[in-house]
Order: C-alpha cells, then structure tokens, then sequence
C-alpha cells in the first residue's frame, strides 16, 4: 500500500490486474460479482453473458441445442451462457409435417338388401407444404389414448370406419408419416 500511495503522490497510473480461474467463475457464478444480478456496475456484456437466438428457416421447428450446453438450458431459446471456455454450441432444427389439409369427416347410413350399418367416412387433402410424406395414419382416440385404426399409402386421402354406433360422438387423429418414421402435427375430426 505504501508504494501506491507513492504513485498516487507522483500522479503515477497503477494498473492491476487480477487473474482467476475458469473454474472459480463458473462454479460460483451464482454468487460471483461480476454476475449481472449481484453487480449492476457490470452489463449482460461486461460480464461475459452471451446470447443466442435460433431462428428456424421457413418450414422448419427449432428442437433444442447440442454441444457445450448445460442439460437444464438445452431447450431454452434465446440461450444465455458464460462464455468460460471455448464452446462449441449447435442450434438444431426439424423440418415440420403438417397436418393433412382440409379433414374433415361425416356419419353416413349404409344399406344393402338386408342389413344397415352406420359408416365414420374421413376425407382430407395432402398438405403442399409437405416433403417426402410416405403414408398416413388413422387413429381413433378415445378416453384421451389414441387407438391405431389404419395405415394408408401418400395418395389415399380417405378412410371409412365401419360399423360406427349412430347415436355417438367419434373423434379421430390423421397424422402424415415421413420417409424418417416421424408423424407430423395431428388433423383432429369429430364426427357426430
């Protein structure tokens, strides 16, 4: 201390600085000075906080970063971390299914000769926005559990339940399947 006061005394400039490690800072950074919340001296960017956004393309769902992130944030977006070491951070992306365009669904009686039966007939269209759709799926969901009914190729945009009770109330889930396996957003049909 004395030889800074002598510096002060000569109008002499004394910078000092102050190393730490990586670890100390990020280990404790819930009670570190320099966390902005600790410190209002220290901006988000003074203090080394940075910030990303993923902003998916057009068709596309943001689904989580990978890489050098912390398990608890790997869902957040914008995504706030310490830039304590080299990072190596990924936004991921999935191309979105839509779901099947136009569904709609109505109860019809169905007559031969000599017995009648009520029919659930499900029409829809593709989605335009959709890429590489393989097939459609028809569920029937009951009780909040979807109950698989029927498995469609891409160019069959109708299904007829069969032997439906007329007085009551069906609802039923159509999703586009991808060449990866993957269902898209539900079409969602109450037939009455």
């Amino acid at each position: 201390t004395a030889d800074l006061a002598l510096a002060y005394s000569l109008d002499i400039m004394v910078q000092v600085e102050v190393w730490a490690t990586f670890d100390y800072y990020r280990d404790n950074w819930a009670v570190n000075p320099f966390n902005p919340v600790n410190n209002i001296n220290y901006s988000l960017a003074q203090s080394g906080i940075f910030t990303v956004t993923a902003v998916p393309d057009l068709h596309f769902r943001f689904t989580g970063w990978s890489g050098d992130v912390e398990a608890g944030q790997k869902d957040q977006n914008p995504l706030s971390f310490f830039l304590d070491f080299n990072r190596l951070i990924t936004a991921n992306f999935i191309r979105i299914i839509y779901p099947p365009a136009q569904a709609r669904g109505e109860k019809v009686l169905n007559r031969s000769l000599s017995q009648e039966e009520y029919i659930s007939q499900l029409t829809w269209e593709s989605h335009p926005d959709n890429v590489g759709i393989t097939r459609y799926k028809i569920y029937l969901l009951e009780n909040g559990e979807r109950k698989f009914l029927m498995q469609l190729n891409e160019q069959t945009f109708s299904y007829q339940h069969r032997r439906v009770m007329k007085d009551k109330i069906y609802t039923y889930i159509i999703v586009a399947v991808n060449s990866e396996e993957r269902e898209g957003d539900p079409a969602v049909i109450t037939v009455q």
